[in-house]
């Protein structure tokens, strides 16, 4: 008798979870936007990175709030693969093996009701600019083969390769954008930054300058109204991996083509074989460490006054700037203030350019494959933004930021913007809703398996309780 009222008081505590359960999931429907995806693909000259991003259905002319797609245990969606897109022979096999499984990361995470309608992007920046005109064409027509067969939305014109003016400006967007400057609750008040982008082969600076800038320097857009005209420059051939490259042929030339080269900006007992093309052909050399900050200072100083030689120097102002990249990379190497200044930094490289091999891999073991270019690299950012683009060394106008508002610093953000700002708004219903899934309704889940458990558990009992023997009482 006592199993039959356990089970039956189951069964009853069950489906009322379920009922309960049911009306959770039924008031669950509200009036929050449906999340529409986007990926984009940044080619650069070292690696390629996916970025998956969200922003609420648009309805409206107004450009939505775009986000990085980051899932409940605030990871962002970003995959990197390595090596750049451009290095490969740009044929459709070679092409297509490479992107597949950046393909398949992005069909794996956006729901599978919103592939077809999810736009997929690649944007080629320095590495691949500064391949033949044959070579893009080649490359991206392999490049629109593949992501054309892929299960989400594309069109030809979503494979392309950015201006040096176009990645400059989407750099800008992106920091003002993760800083909410374009939004109209925020816009009347917002601090507008600039950015500051050092990649492999280019690097970037974008701002709002009081003159107006060059045609070859403008970046115009127009946001909720608003018209921003930016000084945005992005120079090939200044980016962090080039201008190592530029800097080695100039010792070996300094050298007389001698196949021993000692370098000033490696540590003492670092030794590589390097090779570069020198009078038009391959040469491979040996390159030694030589600790020396003061040779590697004036030697750095010397090659950016090369490299820039016959560019404007940026108006940049009392503005102050984001960085990202591989600025992030100086300073999470040389665990820098967000709000460092040059001089701070340029401490930091003087004590390091110092240190022997042995030190410096001790000092610096998260790097240990690449911590003897960290004295160049030091060296050529504080020379860069010191001696062209006229930073003042004891100003704190940079901020260095990992991250805004748990978001990494990109221009692929500024160019999703911008594309998300070109899309016609959907006024077919302009009071859509949807329902929210059950499992992300607070505690659902767990209510609704519970009362399941129970309410199985209850109909156990009671079939057991049915089968059970009657007790047998002998008659006396």
């Amino acid at each position: 008798m006592k199993l039959a009222i356990l089970a039956g008081f189951l069964v009853v505590l069950g489906i009322v979870g379920i009922l309960v359960s049911t009306i959770v999931r039924v008031h669950a429907r509200d009036n929050d936007p449906e999340i529409d995806y986007g990926i984009l693909l940044d080619a650069g000259s070292s690696s390629t990175k996916a970025y998956i991003y969200e922003w609420e259905h648009k309805t409206t002319a107004s450009l939505p709030s775009v986000s990085l797609s980051m899932p409940n245990d605030n990871v962002p969606r970003i995959y990197k693969t390595r090596p750049g897109i451009g290095t490969l022979p740009p044929n459709i096999t070679s092409i297509g093996n490479y992107l597949e499984p950046i393909i398949e990361w992005a069909t794996s995470i956006i729901p599978k009701d919103k592939h077809s309608s999810t736009p997929i992007y690649l944007q080629g920046t320095g590495g691949i600019r500064k391949l033949s005109e044959t070579a893009q064409g080649a490359l991206l027509t392999s490049v629109r083969f593949k992501l054309q067969d892929s299960e989400f939305k594309f069109d030809s014109t979503y494979a392309s390769v950015l201006t040096n003016t176009q990645e400059a400006g989407y750099g800008f967007l992106a920091v003002n954008g993760l800083y909410n400057a374009f939004t109209s609750e925020e816009s009347n008040n917002a601090n507008i930054y600039g950015s500051l982008d050092m990649g492999g082969e280019a690097t970037s600076i974008a701002f709002i300058s009081e003159d107006h800038p060059p045609a070859n320097y403008s970046f115009v857009v127009e946001i909720n109204g608003t018209t921003y005209t930016t000084y945005a420059q992005s120079i090939d051939g200044l980016g962090i991996n080039q201008a190592r490259y530029t800097f080695n042929a100039s010792l070996l030339q300094n050298s007389n083509g001698s196949i021993g080269v000692v370098d000033p900006c490696a540590p003492l007992g670092f030794y590589e074989n390097a090779t570069i093309e020198y009078n038009g052909e391959l040469r491979s050399f040996n390159l030694t460490g030589g600790s020396n900050y003061n040779m590697c200072s004036n030697l750095v100083k010397t090659l950016v006054q090369t490299l820039t030689t016959g560019l404007s120097r940026p108006p940049i102002g009392d503005t102050t700037f984001v960085t990202a990249d591989h600025y992030l990379d100086v300073k999470k190497f040389y665990k820098l203030k967000d709000n460092a200044n040059l001089l701070e930094l340029e401490a930091k490289t003087a004590s390091f350019c110092g240190l022997n091999y042995v030190d410096a891999m001790a000092h610096h073991t998260n790097f240990d494959t690449e911590v003897q270019n960290y004295c160049f690299i030091g060296n050529y950012i504080v020379s860069l933004l010191r001696d062209y683009y006229g930073f003042d060394t004891a100003k704190r106008h940079i901020l260095w930021k990992d991250s805004i508002r748990k978001s990494p610093v990109t221009w692929t953000l500024g160019s999703m913007m911008d594309l998300v700002d070109d899309m016609p708004p959907d006024t077919s219903n302009q009071t859509r809703t949807r329902l929210i899934r059950f499992f992300r309704t607070a505690g659902g889940t767990v209510t609704l398996f519970i009362s399941c458990l129970l309410f199985v558990l209850g109909i156990v009992l009671f079939i057991l309780q049915r089968r059970r023997p009657s007790e047998y009482v002998p008659i006396r």
